[in-house]
């Protein structure tokens, strides 16, 4: 089934995902953009471009980023736990957050301020004029983090004399309640005023065996205010306000929970599991709900004075959020392990530029940057050991016994009595006293109580200069030049201690460590805090860290107009993200540190951005060959995770296709596709292409017909990812020995969306269908956790979910 849908719509059309549509129109109407932070027509930008508009947010029925990436191929986005350990790819490139100190491969700049965390982005789009993926990197013009590519989302504004708004009301499955809604306002004949919002609540599509509760639910609210004022016909100011709270119970997963230490735990203390195995019911236990908590504000000031040569631009702004999450760690319904953090931070940035009118044949742009941020992660008990621990490793120890005590004893005490053992006992009583041995061991690992608490800052401060310059060498010949010099400091002061409750007879091993301490004297647990196996998950550590790097970006292109809707381009570019200090620790014998290193990217890309077919057919294709020096990474070791670099270069050559054609005046179809080669790079560097596809591409179409006093507008989109790993290491890693090999696996991904609107000026009520297919998709597996019988996580795509909108528009 999924090879003919892929065959039919593959043959039934050639598109490009996404250009504004004119229904009333024989041509594909043009788009403009901001990407190199001038208005220009879409066509015109020599960049790998997609743009979603306002109406196509609309006719897609898009809500978030993560239904963005479904509709552009190059572009995947990935979290596990919680939104703030998300990872956004371009061209196979970026780095999950899933540790505090990492920083996005991927800008997100919103009204032309960056956010500093990927999780500030992946919420309710609301009241968006467009989006911008810019693809390869953009250090040039967008400088801090921008080394895979930019997203740039540019949110309405009011118009003097232009007073309209809309109000739209969503109801879905799951329980799911949207009400959004914008309207603007004329204040005075200089002045005007815009205000949005948006409330989504859904119960969640997962459901808790151990107490019947929902996960994966929505219980957000985002309010936004814009003034605007025009002092004078050459002076603009806006003023931009954003508040944003999440109050969810996310992200659960599901887990095979049929492991001899969840199974003996579960029985132990009377708890309840979900059915065993991975399924596709979407039952998952817990001990606790995943929660996350987000309160984020969002303040910008944007100055425009036009002046005789070019427009002068100044941006302020001013973010801050506050985070907190709660984990079941062992992802089970028994209770064994926790985690509860907590973060809050804030950036502050200015940018000040000009951008000049044509000078003779150059035009350029001249810039100052400077950017400061602080970040705090923190917790009582980031790590804690939770109340089953102890019935649990009891009752595996004493399962153990009564499975196989008396053969021990029986070999044992014939070795002891001078016997022969013949090679198959002498096995057995060595398997088994190392079994006994190690499970004796988890007994007195931990307690309920055991904990590691944490306190980590990071503050950085970055000041930039940037400028491009543009040479019209003829009405059809074009050459642009672009650098960045930046000067960046980052401070870490870092601190996380174990804390263990009671006391134990020190073991001969543990005795020989520390000082002035006998085997068999009873001593706190706390002396043996430096050598607590969990520490991994974090590192005790009290320490201070501080690295100062500068960097230079550049960017020359060139571009050629062979037609008049013909343009022929070629580009290289570079981009720049610093190192830094990873929250969890380092782990030298294995040659990771607490400091990882800057990642370099350096871009060779040739494109052709085209109208044919008297504008009704745009086709635009892009050829690049990107490297990568050093890429960012998250490595789950046996215990905890790491942050480091790839031992080799991440090479991407590839090709990426977009088009658009408008076969008729009430059909439009689009076709996108990325295919990439990573030069067969070894995946155990961390520089072959892994969650994300090697190839993939979206097929749409949208079909108009008029109805009454209004039009029925069908949308249907599909999607399609090939093979790739999900799992958080490469599956060769040894930390995945125990991860069952079916889920090492590559695996492919598809996605149907359809939409169904009839619409006048004033109303509109649609049905929709996102994922149609009901296929269940993994979209991470974790690494199985030795700590709690090698259990791990499967975090899923969401299911198959339909519902009904109306929206009015005054």
């Amino acid at each position: 089934m999924k090879n003919l849908i892929q065959t039919a719509l593959c043959m039934a059309a050639i598109l490009m995902p996404f250009s504004l549509i004119a229904q009333d129109s024989e041509a594909i109407e043009e788009v403009i953009v901001s990407a190199t932070k001038k208005d220009s027509s879409a066509q015109d930008v020599p960049i790998a471009l997609d743009v979603i508009t306002s109406d196509q947010i609309d006719a897609l029925n898009i809500d978030t980023l993560r239904d963005i990436s479904a509709r552009i191929p190059t572009l995947s986005t990935n979290y596990n736990t919680d939104p703030f350990q998300a990872s956004i790819r371009i061209r196979g490139i970026g780095s999950s957050q899933s540790d505090a100190s990492l920083e996005a491969g991927v800008a997100i700049i919103v009204d032309g301020v960056y956010l500093n965390r990927t999780g500030l982005g992946l919420n309710d789009l609301t009241d968006i004029e467009r989006i911008e993926v810019l693809q390869g990197p953009q250090g040039t013009l967008y400088g801090k983090n921008a080394n895979a590519g930019v997203i740039n989302i540019t949110t309405k504004s009011p118009i003097i004399g232009d007073d309209d708004g809309y109000i739209e009301i969503e109801s879905g499955d799951y329980g799911q309640q949207r009400f959004t809604g914008s309207f603007s306002k004329t204040l005075t004949d200089i002045a005007a005023m815009r205000f949005s919002f948006n409330k989504n609540e859904s119960d969640g599509w997962m459901s808790n065996a151990a107490d019947g509760t929902k996960a994966n639910s929505a219980n957000d609210e985002t309010y936004s205010l814009k003034f605007y004022l025009n002092p004078t016909d050459k002076t603009s100011i806006v003023f931009t306000h954003t508040d944003l709270t999440k109050d969810a119970n996310c992200c659960a997963a599901d887990s095979p929970a049929n492991q001899g230490t969840i199974l003996a735990g579960a029985q132990a203390n009377n708890r309840t599991l979900a059915p065993l195995g991975i399924t596709d019911d979407y039952i998952f236990s817990a001990n606790n709900a995943p929660k996350f908590n987000l309160d984020t504000k969002l303040t910008s000031l944007r100055i425009d004075s036009e002046r005789e040569n070019g427009t002068f631009t100044i941006i302020l702004a001013e973010n801050e959020f506050d985070m907190a999450k709660v984990v079941d760690a062992d992802f089970s319904g028994v209770d064994l392990i926790n985690s509860a953090r907590d973060q809050e931070g804030s950036a502050s940035s200015q940018e000040i530029r000009f951008a000049s009118n044509m000078i003779g044949s150059w035009e350029y742009i001249l810039g100052f940057y400077n950017y400061e941020s602080d970040l705090r992660e923190f917790g009582n008990n980031s790590v804690s050991i939770g109340d089953d621990w102890t019935t649990t490793t009891t009752a595996v120890l004493n399962g153990f016994n009564a499975q196989f005590g008396t053969t021990l004893t029986q070999l044992a005490t014939l070795q002891a009595n001078g016997g022969t053992l013949t090679a198959s006992q002498a096995a057995t009583l060595t398997q088994l006293t190392s079994q006994k041995t190690a499970l004796t061991g988890l007994t007195m690992m931990a307690r309920p109580g055991d904990r590691i608490e944490q306190d980590m800052t990071w503050n950085g401060s970055m000041s930039a200069l940037f400028g491009t310059a543009t040479n019209h060498f003829s009405d059809t010949l074009r050459l642009n030049l672009g650098v960045r010099y930046s000067d960046e400091d980052k401070d870490a002061d870092l601190y996380a201690q174990t804390y263990l409750v009671g006391t134990m007879q020190a073991p001969p091993t543990l005795a020989a460590m520390i000082p002035n301490v006998s085997a068999g004297d009873l001593i706190p647990r706390q002396m043996t805090a430096a050598q607590w196996p969990i520490n991994g998950f974090l590192n005790n550590v009290d320490d201070t860290f501080s690295r100062n790097v500068t960097s230079t970006t550049y960017s020359v292109s060139l571009q050629k107009d062979i037609q008049e809707d013909v343009m022929l381009y070629a580009s290289v570019a570079t981009g720049f993200k610093s190192g830094g200090f990873n929250a969890t620790g380092e782990s030298p014998s294995e040659g990771f540190f607490r400091e990882y290193e800057d990642e370099e990217s350096t871009n060779f890309e040739i494109g052709i951005k085209s109208r044919i077919n008297n504008g009704k057919t745009q086709i635009n294709a892009t050829v690049f060959d990107m490297e990568t020096e050093k890429l960012q990474g998250v490595k789950q070791l046996e215990f905890g995770t790491v942050v480091y670099n790839s031992t080799i270069p991440a090479k991407r050559l590839g090709v990426d296709l977009n088009v658009i054609t408008k076969i008729s005046p009430n059909l439009v179809a689009n076709f996108g596709y990325i295919h990439l080669d990573d030069d067969e790079a070894d995946i155990s560097t961390n520089a072959a292409i892994r969650l994300t596809p090697a190839m993939a591409y979206n097929v749409g179409f949208s079909h108009f017909l008029s109805l009454g006093n209004g039009k029925v507008h069908t949308r249907v989109d599909y999607s399609y990812d090939d093979d790739m790993e999900v799992t958080s290491n490469y599956s060769t890693d040894p930390a995945l020995a125990e991860l069952p090999s079916s889920f090492k696996e590559p695996r492919d991904r598809e996605n149907l969306n359809v939409k169904i609107a009839w619409s006048n000026d004033n109303l509109e009520v649609a049905y929709w269908v996102k994922n149609a297919t009901d296929h269940f998709h993994e979209r991470l597996v974790t690494k199985p956790n030795a700590l709690v019988g090698q259990n791990f996580a499967v975090f899923a795509m969401a299911p198959k979910t339909h519902g009904f909108s109306i929206k009015y528009n005054f």
